[in-house]
Parts: C-alpha cells; sequence; structure tokens
C-alpha cells in the first residue's frame, strides 16, 4: 500500500482532523470569554494537528503491514490464512469472502465431475462406434455391389471423426498417454498420407514429399494425429487433378513442416479464426460437412506437445499449414 493510497482511503479522517482544528482556532478568537492568549490558541491546534498526524502514520503503518500479510496469501489458502478481524466490519468482509470461496469451490468441482462424466461418455462412444465402423470396412472389402467406392469414403470420413472425438475426449488426460522420442518425420507423415490414400485418388490429387528424412523430438500418435488433420484439409480443399507438396526446413533451433496445397485457400476475414473450435468460415458455408474442429484439435495437439501451428492462406490460391518442431524442448504440457 502507498502513502498516496493511504491518505485517499483516509480523506475523511484528515478532513475532520483539519476541521476541528479549524473549529479551535476560530472560537479562541472570537469568544472572549475563553480569554486565551493568540500563542495558545496556536499552540493548542499544533497539538491538535501533530497529535493526529502521529496517528496517521502509526496507523499507516499498521494498515500496511496487513495489506502486504493479505496481499502474499496463497489463493486456495485465504480463508485460513487471513488476519484476525479488527472489528465487525471486517469480521462481515471476510465471512463474505469465505462464502464467496466455499460457493466458488463447490462450483469448481461440480463443473469437473460433470466434465469428467461428459469426457467419459465420448470416449465409451467413440470406442463402441469404431468397432462397427470397422466391422462394416471389412464387410465391404469382401463383398462386390454398386457404390463400394462411395461407401468406403463415407466410412474413411466416419472413422476420422470418431478419431477427432477420441482426441477431443482425451485432450485433458492427453500427458498420461503420450510418449516422447526421437522420431523420424518421413515415417510419420507417410503413414498419415497413405491412411488418406483412398481420398488422393478419388480426386486425383497428387502428392510430393521432400526433405522429410529428419528426427524430431515428439509423440508419434501425437504428430501424426496433426498431420492427419491437416493432410485431410488440404486434400478437401484442393481442386480435383492437383497435388499437395508436404516438405521440412530446419535451423539450430527448430524443424518446420509444411502441408501445402494449391486448393481455394482461405479468405483473410477468417484467416486469423482458422484455429477457433467450431470454425467454419466462408468454405464451411460451402462444405456442409465442417466441423471446424479439425485445425482447432490439430493446434491444440501441437501445443501439447511443445510444438506451434501456423495456417498462411490466400484466397484462390491455396494454403500453407506449418507444423514447427523445436529441436530441444521441456516445454510438454
Amino acid at each position: 500500500m502507498s502513502v498516496w493510497q493511504y491518505l485517499k482511503d483516509k480523506i475523511m479522517d484528515i478532513l475532520v482532523y483539519l476541521a476541528a482544528a479549524g473549529i479551535v482556532y476560530v472560537m479562541g478568537y472570537l469568544d472572549a470569554s475563553l480569554r486565551m492568549l493568540p500563542d495558545n490558541i496556536n499552540y493548542l491546534v499544533i497539538i491538535l494537528l501533530t497529535a493526529g498526524t502521529v496517528y496517521l502514520i502509526i496507523d499507516y503503518f499498521v494498515k500496511s503491514s496487513q495489506f502486504h500479510k493479505v496481499a502474499s496469501l496463497d489463493a486456495e489458502k485465504a480463508c485460513l490464512e487471513m488476519p484476525p478481524p479488527k472489528d465487525t466490519k471486517e469480521l462481515r468482509y471476510q465471512k463474505l469472502i469465505r462464502e464467496i470461496i466455499e460457493k466458488s469451490a463447490e462450483e469448481a468441482a461440480r463443473k469437473e465431475r460433470d466434465n469428467q462424466e461428459e469426457i467419459e461418455f465420448l470416449t465409451l462412444l467413440a470406442h463402441r462406434m469404431k468397432t462397427p465402423v470397422t466391422a462394416i470396412g471389412l464387410i465391404a472389402d469382401k463383398t462386390a455391389f454398386e457404390g463400394k467406392n462411395e461407401l468406403k469414403n463415407e466410412l474413411f470420413r466416419l472413422q476420422e471423426d470418431v478419431d477427432k472425438m477420441l482426441y477431443y475426449a482425451r485432450g485433458r488426460d492427453f500427458s498420461n498417454d503420450y510418449v516422447i522420442e526421437s522420431a523420424n518425420l518421413g515415417t510419420i507423415v507417410s503413414a498419415s498420407v497413405k491412411k488418406h490414400a483412398r481420398l488422393f485418388i478419388g480426386k486425383g490429387i497428387g502428392i510430393r514429399q521432400d526433405n522429410l528424412d529428419l528426427f524430431v523430438l515428439t509423440d508419434k500418435k501425437g504428430l501424426g494425429f496433426i498431420f492427419d488433420q491437416l493432410i485431410s484439409n488440404a486434400v478437401k480443399y484442393s481442386h480435383g487433378g492437383g497435388t499437395i507438396y508436404i516438405f521440412a526446413q530446419e535451423n539450430n533451433n527448430e524443424v518446420s513442416v509444411t502441408v501445402r496445397d494449391s486448393g481455394v485457400g482461405i479468405g483473410k476475414d477468417d484467416l486469423p479464426r482458422v484455429l477457433n473450435r467450431s470454425f467454419t468460415g466462408n468454405n464451411g458455408r460451402l462444405n456442409t460437412n465442417a466441423t471446424g474442429m479439425g485445425l482447432y484439435l490439430a493446434d491444440k495437439m501441437a501445443k501439447k506437445l511443445g510444438h506451434r501451428l501456423s495456417i498462411q492462406s490466400t484466397k484462390g490460391t491455396g494454403t500453407e499449414a506449418t507444423v514447427f518442431i523445436p529441436k530441444f524442448t521441456d516445454s510438454f504440457k
């Protein structure tokens, strides 16, 4: 607490002291019956002002000590560590603060329970959906029928959405599931490209990979999930017959991996928000199947791994999605 803050808080007390001294001074001169000499009147006023000043100085140091003690309290233990109340007013304030903290703690605990139940439900639902989706795919592989390719494409999209649901549900507990190790970028990217081969073939899109034979410190599953989202988006918004270019660059501090397409691109108004949850933008309005969750989850996963995701795009020209991976990091969340 600064002196200026204290004086502002005590402005009424100061005015009362000054008013009292002024009244004594004026009455001493006007009331002849008091028979006080001017020097005695001045002396009395000086005593009043000095006493008031001494009181303010002592009170300032006491209040300042209390202020710093309260300011240093641990927020989680504030109810237990509050200094003893000096008066009824402080007692009431402390009681009110305790009630607010207790209610906030109860509300936070309730939300945590509800959130945990939601996560458990989504995880169970996603796992139960994976089995029939896989079974339908195996049956389709063994059976010849009209529209088989279309069915397989839809099953692949459904599998992607189930994977997103799982990663979204497990996002908060991801630290219990990742394994940080040296991993080859080319292997991870190739696995993601292979997973999306049906989409590449369906739209006649080519793939070009360059300088991916590099090792990075990461979680293979987490980084693979990021590339799944970037490659899926690149194919989804590319023109038929185009080419997707995936390449890596490195410097002394980090390795960057870019997925570049020559598709529809992203408008400048939408670009700052493409990593927001459920944001689909103008492209999403054209593609009614867009959920706006892919890039959001990819960015969330990148942050948990200590990586960074950047999106650059020009409407009508194409998009570049780049993952920056530090060469040495202790920033895993």
